[in-house]
């Protein structure tokens, strides 16, 4: 280690005694009781840039690709994402206008309660597309990308569509064309499908330099929409779509017969490329909410930062939960990579002497710093603050902490030594 480094080392005292006691939290097993949330809601004292890093080694990147499960957990409970895709009116060759996912209120069999009824109104809940994530896999690429793969498996079940025209010629014009679609990755070769997801890391430095990252999604198109098109199994294949008759009644066979004419390719092709965005937003939306500021009912206010003037304001987008946004640009803010906290110090190490009254807010987050290799390395945005200050402490200014830059966690040529997996400098 440098001899920089050690310097500032020594004179972040209070960064050590945080990094202690964030250590019995883990450490700990249950939990961190000893760790609350801020009286003012947001973190407000001094930060140091780089007071702590991680890299992620190539044999790092191997192990989570091996034991992808566990990882995927905490963002697809089960491996398993539901995308809501609403109901959409839409014009589609020889039917006109349609009503797609015209499924209804929840239960819903008739039209009384919205289901097939060609409107896309307050009663169409939207329909859940569960989507079973069956392998993942990820890519880093230099100098600031993370590539994720994955294999799906979709069945989306009966999504109802039926004619605005309520008297479609199709029916002797006394009734609407109904039919439902099915998508199911299963019915044809290959059987699952590839989504892939590509992270672009930034440091903004307008939210006090904390790790962002921007999200591209492939994987949505239709199979042979267009030559640049991916072929399949990277891409929705027209296919695995299938199409039935729901219209019932006298003329039931006339009006069956759109539903025969729906399930020709080119129709197929069409109808998937209308419902391809639906799928493509709604995946986008689910990934995206990771990074973004939540807020709303049991979080804190949203955050501003006084150095480069930034604010923000709550938007709820769903009950009482929302997403913090920019008030200057309107974009999301981005999710604080950390935590933030006051910690009862004398509970954790007042064995050692510390007044069980102690207390210390923390904030720690993945910022600075951001550079991907084969690896990943990732810097911090870190501060420490007394809450009281003992009465045997004399008053004196800070010492000024100079900026650090990221160790180099790689061997110099001709050393030799263990792998590892993740590699933290303090």
């Amino acid at each position: 280690m440098d001899a920089g480094r050690r310097g500032v080392l020594a004179r972040g005292v209070g960064t050590w005694a945080a990094a202690w006691v964030l250590w019995g939290c883990v450490s700990s097993g249950g939990g961190c009781t000893a760790l609350g949330p801020l009286p003012s809601g947001r973190y407000s004292g001094p930060k140091t840039s780089n007071a702590v890093n991680v890299r992620v080694s190539p044999e790092g990147v191997t192990y989570l690709n091996g034991n992808w499960q566990a990882l995927l957990e905490n963002f697809a409970p089960g491996k398993r994402l539901n995308l809501p895709v609403p109901c959409t009116v839409t014009n589609v060759p020889v039917g006109g206008d349609v009503a797609i996912a015209d499924q209804g209120s929840a239960g819903c069999t008739s039209e009384s309660c919205g289901q097939l009824d060609g409107l896309c109104d307050g009663r169409d809940a939207p329909l859940n597309v569960p989507v079973l994530i069956n392998s993942f896999s990820l890519q880093p690429t230099a100098p600031d990308k993370l590539a994720g793969k994955l294999g799906i498996s979709i069945d989306t079940g009966k999504i109802y569509v039926s004619t605005v025209d309520r008297t479609h010629g199709a029916c002797a014009f006394i009734g609407a064309v109904k039919c439902s679609l099915d998508y199911n990755t299963s019915r044809e070769n290959p059987v699952s499908q590839e989504l892939g997801a590509t992270l672009t890391f930034e440091i903004d430095t307008l939210w006090d330099e904390v790790l962002s990252f921007k999200l591209s999604v492939d994987g949505t198109e239709v199979c042979g929409a267009t030559s640049s098109t991916p072929a399949p199994p990277r891409c929705l294949d027209p296919d695995d779509l299938d199409f039935s008759n729901e219209s019932g009644g006298l003329f039931d066979n006339d009006c069956g017969f759109y539903c025969s004419v729906a399930d020709w390719g080119f129709v197929k092709t069409f109808i998937l490329e209308q419902i391809s965005p639906m799928i493509q937003d709604e995946l986008k939306a689910a990934l995206a909410e990771q990074s973004c500021e939540p807020c709303g009912t049991g979080y804190p206010s949203c955050p501003s930062v006084a150095s480069t003037g930034a604010t923000s304001h709550c938007e709820i987008t769903s009950g009482s939960k929302g997403k913090c946004v920019d008030d200057q640009g309107g974009e999301c803010v981005p999710r604080f990579p950390g935590l933030e906290g006051r910690i009862a110090v004398g509970d954790v190490v007042g064995q050692f002497g510390v007044p069980p009254s102690s207390n210390l807010d923390v904030s720690a987050a993945a910022g600075s710093t951001v550079e991907v290799d084969t690896g990943i390395s990732l810097g911090t945005r870190a501060g420490v603050k007394a809450v009281e200050q003992a009465s045997c402490v004399p008053t004196l200014p800070p010492p000024q902490a100079a900026t650090v830059s990221a160790p180099n966690f790689t061997l110099p040529a001709g050393e030799t030594g263990l792998g590892y997996h993740v590699g933290v400098s303090m």
